[in-house]
């Protein structure tokens, strides 16, 4: 019994340091500069990190939509300057004005420019699912390179059709 005296108050000490220690934990963490402070300071910076970098994602992405848009405004200008051509060559070689061997070269070149447009048409529509920098570089290229055969088929069309 005399243990039992001895015992009890102890565990009761015990268990009331124990609480005493998380109050003034908890008391430390909500004072002014405590933890929690910190805690919300650091949210506080990482929100505005997350709003600055959706900020950044929203310009880049209205960026390419601009892109793809003027992109999207030149192949059709190209798909309409070839389908002139190819109405204008047919006429031509209506008129006879061409051999068939000149029609079937010059044919063959417009088709050719005109499936090359096809195929930078659908890349440039998939552009808005996907972004690959690399491969709107290469598709620059090839609209620039299709862009100048078509000024060359232009040159020799208008050549030929002068006669």
């Amino acid at each position: 019994m005399r243990q039992l005296q001895w015992i009890v108050p102890g565990v009761v000490s015990g268990i009331l340091a124990a609480g005493c220690g998380t109050y003034m934990e908890a008391k430390s963490n909500i004072a002014p500069g405590g933890q929690l402070n910190r805690d919300i300071v650091s949210a506080k910076t990482d929100l505005a990190l997350a709003k600055r970098q959706g900020d950044n994602l929203r310009d880049q992405k209205l960026q390419r939509d601009r892109e793809i848009e003027r992109t999207e405004k030149r192949i059709q200008a190209e798909q309409v300057e070839l389908a002139k051509y190819d109405a204008d060559l047919s006429e031509a070689y209506r008129q006879q004005r061409l051999s068939k061997a000149r029609h079937g070269e010059l044919k063959s070149q417009l088709s050719s420019l005109q499936a090359e447009i096809s195929a930078l048409n659908l890349q440039n529509a998939s552009d808005r699912i996907q972004d690959d920098p690399k491969a709107r570089a290469d598709k620059e290229a090839r609209l620039a390179a299709l862009e100048q055969r078509r000024r060359e088929l232009q040159s020799a069309m208008s050549i030929l059709l002068r006669r």
